[in-house]
């Protein structure tokens, strides 16, 4: 059926005619399916007249390609790839296109040129090139034609003969050829791994003997398509040269069968795209004969194998094993211990295992699978070649040093694997942020954080603290203390923020670890997450006391060693994560206070949930949307705070075992222009400070009632069930103790006691102390420490004469007299540490 736009012709579109008539285009008649209608229209030539009564009455007019039309050629872009990057491949000529999508044909003049028709992995047409050298005949359709879908046909800047190129038919198949790969490869480019197919990509054209410069040019272009950032590029352009000068050494590079592992069929089209006339898939895989040879040499030759295919890293080392990065169903990376099957399937695919045996006069090799015993060889190695791996992480990497490393995969100056989440785009981090990024940078984080009903100033730059934290804590060289995220009741959006922070610092929602009352299974769970590679842990919804004494030393501690559940091993990992905690009113017990930092929320209102008016109603949603620039937000601070030379923060608390965290966080608030940070510590003290309260209240009624008369633990369990003000006044975890029976309370009670022996309670410093045994039943005894408190230095322990005699004795044996080495302590020095006539008493805190 005759569309309406094509019966509306005018006389221009039927000038047209003329002009392919004065060039000697032979012209064909075209259905709207675009076919010939003529019969035997390959051999018939019509005159002038019958095309344009036939494009009056709303026909369409096709051009044939070949010899017949002085050699004219058009190159028809279908994939919308192609389109787009045809100007770094083709020709300047004579450009066509349908309604007002890019140009799609360019017109040349190619004697000898052939048809070609370049199809993708679904088989789908990518370009073709309507040519003919064999006398028969492709046509191309051209204006005043008219498209069913996308509209008329067109010629950019009018119909100009003179602007048709005269290309060299090889020079044109290869310029189509190497634009059909770039098209190929960037419908194919994923968000992830895209080093390793680029690794893949170069080895196998530049094996195959395409030049440097073209696969630089269609791999640019390719990557461009898909919105590298211009460091991505300069990582492409430099990996396609370091391959090229390992081919040149003659050294393993990756190829074709790791590109048929990524893109199954894609090394099959590209040889056909470029017009090799046999591909070669080989990768430098080294060949290992594994019969009659001795172990050792076969271990070397497949640890020297996977070595050798170790770049970029995949296999790497962690605790002692072998380990690799994998993802689970929902995307999240980890790291994965290698086991034998998989030690077995990394080998068979970086090495080539054969048995050789002798038929006749010939040796014949037989492809086999590595052997059990090699690959149980390898593994039991002191050790291996591959980089330390101590985490991986979703955003990029803020190192040490203050630089950003934007790249996925590893990084070596760190140890960690960048593995970022499909689709997700950082954009670049200015190296000297100016106040006007800063300003913009604290507006966006704002955005995100701003509308939590803080309680304080304080919360809120300890809110910034932790999603700065979550991103930069690779760069602090030491342990971070746990967020602690509380309010006065539920719906105030504790979790939330917590999640926001997860989004933001990771991508994805956090890992959130349940509150155990059992130590052993927290120390359990801690263990799987830090082996596991977990640099995000939160721990959600606590009910009443926090009370976890691994968790305490998992959060001062540079390493964690543990065993393996599951396995007859012990494992030590660095301990990197960021930690976070949520709950109402929360209670702190044992270590965990000076070990904590505290972001308190308070809608002030009975139902914190139905707050309304906020900018963005689904935050994670919109976090999620705009992580990209949030993260660059976050990394914008830290930049400039490095920049700047790292200046203290004035007036940022000390807090000890995390100074290195407190310093950092601290310096970079500070020179944001954010107050507050940590300012909440002595609240946080204080109301961790119930259970010292407690024992307070507890001991000095223990001492009102036997003063520092010693008691074993039974007799004073006696006295507790005997005296109800010393049972009234028992500390609430041993109140509950007691209700479960006196026999389990008396073992309790003893462990309370030793472990807080020594420990000073309120002012008069009350404490308890062990004071010998009675029948092997230890005694204990309160005490106060109101009196002067005494301290042994060093010193102290310092006798003078015994040098003196050593000097004496060596004088009197014939050795030089060295009196002046020494003539006792100095008598008139200030310094505490060697001043004999300072009394212990006067050396205080």
């Amino acid at each position: 059926m005759i569309n309406d736009q094509a019966r509306n012709r005018t006389d221009e579109d039927v000038a047209l005619l003329d002009y392919y008539d004065a060039e000697d285009i032979k012209m064909v008649r075209l259905d709207d399916a675009k076919k010939p209608v003529d019969p035997e229209w390959q051999i018939r030539r019509l005159a002038l007249k019958q095309h344009k009564e036939w494009v009056m009455q709303g026909g369409n007019v096709g051009l044939q390609c070949g010899e017949v039309s002085g050699w004219f050629s058009g190159t028809d872009l279908d994939w919308a790839e192609s389109r787009a990057m045809a100007p770094k491949f083709l020709p300047a000529t004579l450009l066509g296109a349908k309604g007002q999508e890019a140009p799609s044909q360019y017109f040349y003049r190619s004697e000898g040129l052939g048809y070609a028709k370049f199809t993708g992995l679904d088989n789908s047409e990518i370009i073709s090139v309507k040519a003919s050298n064999n006398g028969a005949g492709h046509q191309i359709v051209v204006a005043p034609s008219v498209h069913q879908v996308k509209g008329p046909y067109r010629f950019v800047g009018g119909y100009n003969p003179a602007a048709i190129a005269s290309v060299d038919k090889d020079e044109l198949r290869h310029r189509v050829g190497m634009l059909a790969v770039a098209s190929l490869i960037a419908r194919h480019l994923p968000d992830l791994g895209r080093h390793n197919l680029a690794m893949a990509l170069a080895g196998y054209m530049l094996r195959n003997g395409e030049s440097e410069a073209a696969v630089l040019l269609m791999l640019v272009a390719a990557w461009e398509y898909r919105g590298a950032p211009r460091e991505g590029l300069r990582d492409l352009e430099n990996l396609v040269r370091d391959t090229a000068a390992k081919l040149r050494r003659n050294e393993r590079a990756t190829g074709g069968r790791a590109l048929e592992e990524l893109v199954p069929g894609m090394p099959a089209k590209i040889a056909r795209f470029l017009g090799w006339e046999k591909a070669d898939l080989n990768d430098g895989i080294p060949k290992i004969q594994v019969n009659n040879r001795h172990l050792r040499d076969l271990t070397a030759d497949a640890l020297k194998a996977l070595e050798g295919a170790n770049n970029p890293p995949e296999v790497f080392v962690r605790a002692g094993s072998l380990v690799r990065v994998r993802e689970d169903e929902h995307g999240t990376p980890q790291i994965q211990p290698m086991e034998l099957n998989h030690v077995r399937g990394r080998l068979a695919r970086v090495a080539d295992f054969v048995k050789v045996s002798k038929q006749g006069d010939k040796f014949v090799e037989t492809k086999v699978s590595p052997p059990e015993l090699v690959v149980k060889d390898v593994m039991a190695l002191s050790s291996w070649p591959f980089p330390a791996l101590e985490a991986v992480v979703e955003s990029p990497i803020l190192r040490p040093n203050g630089s950003v490393c934007a790249a996925p995969g590893y990084d070596p100056e760190t140890r960690l694997f960048y593995r970022p989440l499909p689709g997700f785009e950082c954009p670049e981090i200015p190296a000297e942020p100016s106040q006007r990024q800063i300003r913009a940078a604290m507006d966006l984080i704002n955005e995100a954080v701003g509308e939590f009903p803080y309680a304080d100033k304080a919360s809120a730059a300890n809110t910034l603290a932790l999603v700065l934290t979550s991103l930069i804590r690779q760069a602090i060289d030491g342990p971070t203390p746990l967020g602690l995220v509380d309010a006065p009741q539920a719906g105030t959006g504790k979790t939330l923020l917590a999640e926001i922070v997860a989004v933001v610092g990771t991508g994805r929602a956090g890992e959130m670890l349940g509150a155990s009352r059992d130590d052993e299974e927290w120390r359990k769970a801690i263990t799987a997450k830090l082996v596991g590679g977990s640099t995000l842990v939160i721990v959600d919804n606590v009910e009443g006391r926090l009370h976890a004494p691994s968790l305490a030393r998992a959060l001062t501690s540079r390493t964690w060693t543990d065993r393996v559940l599951g396995r007859s091993e012990v494992a030590t990992v660095k301990q990197r994560a960021t930690w976070a905690a949520t709950g109402n009113n929360i209670s702190l017990g044992g270590d965990l206070a000076r070990r904590c930092y505290w972001i308190r929320l308070d809608a002030k209102q009975s139902r914190p949930w139905q707050r309304k008016g906020f900018k963005h109603p689904d935050l994670t949603a919109w976090a999620r949307e705009k992580r990209g620039e949030l993260v660059a937000a976050v990394l914008t601070l830290a930049r400039a705070w490095y920049a700047a030379g790292r200046p203290k923060g004035e007036g940022v608390p000390r807090l000890g075992s995390f100074e290195a965290w407190s310093e950092t966080i601290g310096g970079i608030l500070a020179f944001a222009g954010v107050s507050g940070f940590l300012d909440n510590l002595e609240e946080l003290y204080d109301k961790a400070d119930e259970s010292s309260s407690e024992w307070e209240g507890f001991l000095e009624e223990w001492w009102r009632q036997r003063g520092d008369d010693p008691i074993t633990g039974k007799a004073l369990t006696k006295l507790i069930t005997e005296e109800k003000s010393l049972k009234d006044a028992l500390p609430s975890d041993l109140s509950e103790a007691l209700d479960k029976g006196e026999g389990s309370f008396t073992r309790r009670l003893g462990k309370a006691l030793a472990k807080r022996a020594g420990t000073r309670f309120g002012d008069k410093g009350w404490h308890v102390s062990e004071a010998g045994e009675e029948r092997r039943a230890k005694l204990w005894q309160v005490q106060d420490s109101s009196g002067e408190c005494e301290f042994v230095s060093f010193v102290s322990s310092y006798n003078p004469s015994a040098s003196k005699k050593s000097c004496d004795s060596d004088t009197e044996s014939g050795g030089q007299n060295t009196k002046n080495r020494s003539e006792g302590a100095e008598t008139n020095s200030q310094n505490s540490q060697t001043h004999t006539e300072t009394t212990m008493h006067e050396e205080r805190f």
